[in-house]
């Protein structure tokens, strides 16, 4: 049994090696699934077992139409290549980045939840 549950997804992602890895190549792939624990990928070429990724999502499916979506980034370790396909495990917690990136409650005014309004017009943000 799976500790996570799996859910189909294809949306674009630019897949980089990180650094000190041969070559620092980056990909520009898409999804065949996700999970809280990982997300595996359509390739026709993989990266070795054990390589660390920074994987960058992005929500628009033509990442050329993402300049203004915010796009998702996680580090991750490739667990598992097969033909066709590659699967990464993520290492690290969501990060916002881009033009209209979400901020973390941490950024907020200390003892007020995230999306609760703090604003006079009641105005979330």
């Amino acid at each position: 049994m799976r500790k996570h549950k799996r859910y189909a997804l294809d949306l674009p992602v630019a897949v980089k090696e990180a650094a000190g890895q041969a070559g620092n190549r980056i990909f520009l792939l898409r999804t065949v699934d996700i999970s809280a624990g990982g997300v595996l990928f359509r390739s026709v070429c993989g990266l070795p077992v054990g390589t660390e990724v920074r994987l960058t999502f992005f929500l628009q499916p033509d990442p050329r139409e993402a300049k203004s979506d915010p796009r998702y980034m996680f580090r991750g370790t490739v667990v598992r290549y097969e033909q066709g396909r590659f699967a990464v495990a993520f290492i690290r917690e969501m990060q916002a980045a881009g033009p209209a990136s979400i901020s973390g409650p941490e950024a907020g005014a200390p003892g007020i939840p995230r999306g609760v309004a703090k604003r006079p017009d009641k105005e979330r943000t």
